[in-house]
């Protein structure tokens, strides 16, 4: 009796390697296609917007068409990182003087982050959004709800991040 179970299990194990191997492997592959792709995509939207100095709504509507895939829910942060200077008085000041009218004003540099809600609430009037010489643009795109062999394991294996510094201002 115990040899004859122990010949079920294992053409049991036998059975599940040789078919599961195949499967996971196969979907490692199809994860690594899936990350080379929104790499490249990703690559030629931040490429692109560094390059010209601004964004407008075709673009951003191309990241997000390109990106959205049928079978899982696909996250996508942009970060516009800019430097503005501000006087003593608090005032933004977009030139970079520092004399204005005569007279010496102290100003201080300060990071100012702005998000994809800013930068849609500015394309979805028609309006580009403009960069300066030197900002910093960074996309992360990340798959939450990807396929998984186990549905209790959140897998986070297939993400892209790239950025870059912009290099010519919008007129």
């Amino acid at each position: 009796m115990d040899d004859i179970f122990g010949k079920v299990i294992s053409v049991f194990l036998a059975v599940c390697i040789m078919f599961g191997m195949p499967f996971i492997y196969m979907t490692e592959r199809a994860k690594s296609a899936k990350q080379m792709y929104m790499l490249s995509e990703v690559t030629r939207f931040v490429d692109s917007a560094c390059n010209i100095g601004f964004i407008d709504r075709d673009m951003m509507q191309q990241l997000y068409m390109n990106l959205s895939f049928s079978d899982g829910i696909t996250v996508i942060d942009i970060l516009h990182e800019s430097d503005e200077f501000v006087a003593e008085d608090g005032e933004e000041h977009s030139d970079r003087e520092e004399n204005s009218g005569g007279e010496v004003k102290t100003y201080s540099r300060v990071n100012t982050f702005h998000d994809e809600e800013d930068i849609w609430n500015v394309v979805e009037n028609g309006e580009k959004y403009g960069f300066l010489k030197g900002d910093y643009l960074k996309v992360t795109v990340r798959e939450k709800k990807a396929f998984s062999l186990f549905p209790f394991i959140e897998d986070n294996t297939v993400s892209a991040v790239y950025g870059g510094c912009v290099k010519y201002e919008t007129d």
